[in-house]
């Protein structure tokens, strides 16, 4: 078999794999015989040798991660648990790349629905653990990966134990890869703000992609089965995916300024009620979905200031936004003037409160 030598050289660890799907299927989150195979034949730590787990007693950014490699004394027992694993910082020691948690990849992997004469594509090559996984289900996986240490490391890999099946590429994840096309499922494994109509022409008809659809406020675990040349059809999985944000210069990249100290527009005193309203409002996942369709571009962020905890609903496009705090609601202009938010406007009277908590002026 293609895995044999990659089996043979981490055996050792086969105790772990086990207690993992022991603790997945207890979990009622793996019910597939051949993924449950997958797992315990593909070592994860031939495609983790290292990975951060972060420090919580540490006030410093220099020693705010624990490194974990395999002379770690728990490294075995660590890169084994239904978690994430950080394996890149950038050069401000934030994490830029991960290994996603098991659970994840097998919710993905049974959603795909591979086959055994199934070609398939990833997008978002990462450490490489979940190509191989692909590949022991399908009749070969290509992956690609925009970062080109990444795909390197991978092709080692590939390489040294003869993974013949697994074919990675340097490409914009955004492009898909046409080469090899059509595919008969795709995965992505980053989060993306669209789909591309290059992933939806590169599926074969029949064909499945599923994905992390991330909007600036909101998430889903979207699944997309192609019809015919012309059509696909596509539902949501009520399962949270909390990928990394695809990166590529093709996909839209919105500035949020810092804001600047300028007065309020106009101030609204809101009751207790409004205020416990809003904030479940704002706290409700499936309000904010509908939200970010609904005004394109805008983001929430959650400010805590030595007075009282802020909420932002930022819309940058238009230049404006809306500061929900505990004991007020401001809406403030960028631009020092009256912007045009009639959209985030309807939203707010028919969804946050009613028509006459408030009023904004006409332009």
């Amino acid at each position: 078999m293609m895995f044999t030598l990659l089996a043979e050289t981490y055996k050792d660890s086969v105790p772990f794999r086990k207690h993992l799907v022991t603790y997945l299927k207890e979990q009622d989150i793996l019910h597939s015989p051949s993924i449950e195979s997958a797992l315990l034949m593909i070592p994860r730590e031939a495609f983790v040798p290292v990975f951060f787990h972060t420090n919580a007693q540490s006030l410093s950014t220099s020693t705010l991660w624990i490194t974990f490699d395999t002379t770690h004394p728990d490294y075995s027992s660590q890169v084994y648990q239904d978690q994430p694993l950080i394996t890149h910082l950038n050069s401000y020691g934030m994490p830029d790349s991960s290994s996603s948690m098991p659970s994840v990849m097998v919710q993905m992997l049974e959603a795909l629905d591979i086959q055994s004469n199934h070609t398939v594509l990833e997008i978002g090559t990462g450490t490489g653990y979940n190509a191989a996984l692909i590949a022991y289900l399908a009749a070969g996986c290509t992956t690609i990966d925009r970062e080109p240490a990444y795909v390197e490391q991978v092709h080692q890999i590939i390489q040294h134990f003869h993974l013949d099946a697994i074919r990675t590429y340097i490409a914009d994840g955004v492009k898909g890869y046409p080469e090899y096309a059509p595919y008969d499922r795709i995965i992505v494994t980053a989060s993306t703000p669209l789909i591309p109509m290059a992933w939806v022409d590169q599926l074969h008809a029949g064909g499945r992609l599923v994905c992390d659809l991330a909007g600036p406020l909101a998430r889903a675990f979207l699944i997309l089965d192609k019809i015919h040349h012309e059509m696909v059809n596509g539902l949501f999985l009520p399962i949270m995916l909390n990928f990394m944000p695809m990166q590529s210069d093709l996909l839209p990249h919105i500035q949020y300024s810092r804001f600047p100290k300028i007065v309020p527009m106009q101030e609204i005193q809101l009751d207790d009620d409004s205020i416990s309203m809003i904030h479940d409002l704002l706290g409700s996942h499936s309000f904010r979905w509908f939200l970010q369709w609904h005004q394109r571009h805008i983001k929430l962020q959650q400010l805590i200031a030595p007075e009282k905890a802020h909420v932002l609903l930022i819309a940058p496009d238009e230049r404006s936004y809306i500061d929900f705090s505990r004991v007020f609601l401001l809406m403030i202009s960028l631009l020092g003037k009256q912007c045009s938010i009639r959209r985030m406007r309807s939203i707010l009277r028919s969804g946050i409160m009613s028509y006459n908590l408030i009023r904004f002026g006409e332009n």
